[in-house]
């Protein structure tokens, strides 16, 4: 679900969204890191101006999470350029509107869980002025980028992330999701195009939660109160800032919601953002197996 992003990392309303699928064996393998998600998944959040969900909504996040992706979806534009990845297994849009905040439309794709290339429009709705878009990739090694923004001015660069361990802001979450909660990645490396530079963040496991979803279909398997798995994201290096906590179905939860099968686990059902909150108000989650 990305986001108004780490307090330093990005400008403060890049969303993220924010929590990560392969065919083959990797579903089942026992390794510490694993895609886990279904082969088609929407979820929907309500977006908050606060840490309180008694507050009205101030708009809304959608994330659809398509695996196992077909030809013709596994292209992205670069520099006006459709760059096409054959390696991608996945690929993620997002849709979030903050009311006379701002718009922002985002594609991921990644192989499994590591990044491949991003393209983000965000729209300032206050200030047209500081809409812009970001395209970017990674090379093997680096993460390369161009910001387009609404005066035609580019800022393009290449910043050092390596081979593993990183990810983009655009799929924290969803890179995070795919570690076992008492093994959250301790280290991870972002490229931050807005300073054009690397960034490091590190996650701890914060415990248990429950977790006030605003799922009130009663045909949902999951609805109301959830039990929860807390993750908390927070900057390597001073300032640390308030970083972002992240609330994730327990494994018992996403089996109750019937998608454990689907290897739809982990999903968020809260992500608070500085003074944002996303609360999970539907989902739904398919398998072609």
């Amino acid at each position: 679900m990305k986001k108004i992003l780490l307090v330093t990392v990005v400008v403060v309303a890049a969303l993220a969204m924010a929590l990560s699928l392969s065919a083959c064996g990797s579903r089942t393998a026992k390794i510490t890191v694993e895609p886990c998600w279904a082969d088609s998944e929407t979820l929907i959040y309500t977006i908050h101006d606060s840490n309180n969900t008694v507050t009205p909504a101030v708009g809304t996040l959608t994330v659809q999470l398509k695996a196992n992706i077909g030809d013709e979806e596994k292209t992205l534009l670069y520099n006006g350029e459709e760059k096409t990845y054959s390696s991608a297994s996945v690929r993620v849009r997002e849709s979030l509107l903050q009311e006379n905040v701002c718009k922002i439309e985002t594609t991921v794709l990644a192989h499994d869980y590591n990044v491949l290339a991003t393209n983000k429009v965000y729209t300032d709705l206050q200030n047209d002025a500081n809409s812009y878009t970001l395209e970017s990739y990674h090379d093997g090694s680096n993460y390369v980028y161009r910001i387009v923004r609404k005066d035609g001015s580019v800022d393009s660069g290449k910043i050092k992330v390596g081979g593993s361990n990183y990810t983009d802001n655009e799929f924290l979450y969803y890179y995070v999701r795919c570690y076992k909660t008492d093994s959250v990645p301790a280290k991870t490396k972002i490229g931050d195009p807005f300073g054009d530079k690397s960034v490091e963040v590190s996650c701890s496991n914060g415990g248990t939660a429950t977790v006030r979803t605003e799922i009130t279909d009663v045909n949902k398997k999951i609805n109301g109160t959830v039990n929860c798995n807390k993750v908390s994201i927070r900057l390597t290096d001073t300032p640390t800032g308030r970083g972002i906590d992240v609330y994730y179905l327990t494994d018992e939860e996403a089996n109750t919601a019937g998608t454990y099968g689907l290897m739809s686990r982990k999903f968020p059902a809260k992500i608070v953002e500085n003074n944002i909150s996303y609360v999970l108000n539907d989902y739904e989650a398919q398998s072609s197996k």
